[in-house]
């Protein structure tokens, strides 16, 4: 897959996320949030392309990669723990009933 492909495919899905109706009812921070891990993704796919195996990094870059990397995975634990803790909370509501 190369990058127009994946472009195509990161700007086909902000589109969709863009014109969603539902979108109007959220939050102004979570739209923005989406905008700017759309360019994340997009960056990082022109990142994995330019950096080759081998390549020597000056260290402020790997340093900015690896603190760029800890942010998102913090954000996705977190959501994926939130995930977690409200299926637990509707099975439980679920079992009472």
């Amino acid at each position: 897959m190369n990058n127009k492909d994946v472009d195509g495919i990161l700007m086909r899905k902000f589109r969709e996320a863009v014109i969603d109706p539902d979108m109007a009812t959220h939050d102004h921070e979570a739209s923005m949030a989406r905008g700017q891990l759309y360019h994340i993704a997009k960056d990082a796919m022109t990142l994995i392309q330019r950096i080759k195996k081998g390549d020597n990094l000056e260290g402020w870059v790997a340093s900015k990669i690896t603190k760029a990397k800890e942010n998102i995975s913090v954000v996705a634990d977190y959501m994926e723990s939130q995930d977690t803790v409200n299926s637990e909370s509707e099975k439980q509501s679920i079992d009472k009933e």
